[in-house]
C-alpha cells in the first residue's frame, strides 16, 4: 500500500494506474505525479468496477481494494 496523501486516505494502486480513497471507497485515475485526478465525473465506486479491472490488480493492490469492495466475489 502506497499512501499518496495521509490526510485524505488516498492510496495508490500502481498495477492499474489508479488511486483509491479509503474514506469514500471511490477510485480515481492516477495523474503523472501520482496524485488522484479529482475532476468531477472521473471517479468510480469500488463496488462498480469490472471483473477485468479486479483481475489486473497486483496481489498487494487487490488486498487494499478487497478491504473496501462490497462484492463478495472479488477474491
Amino acid at each position: 500500500m502506497d499512501a499518496t496523501d495521509q490526510n485524505s486516505l488516498h492510496v495508490r494502486l500502481p498495477s492499474v494506474g489508479c488511486v483509491i480513497d479509503l474514506a469514500t471507497g471511490l477510485i480515481h485515475p492516477e495523474q503523472v505525479d501520482g496524485s488522484a485526478d479529482l475532476f468531477d465525473g472521473m471517479a468510480v465506486a469500488v463496488s462498480d468496477v469490472s471483473d477485468e479491472w479486479i483481475a489486473a490488480l497486483s496481489e498487494t493492490d487487490r488486498e487494499c481494494v478487497g478491504a473496501e469492495r462490497t462484492h463478495a466475489t472479488i477474491l
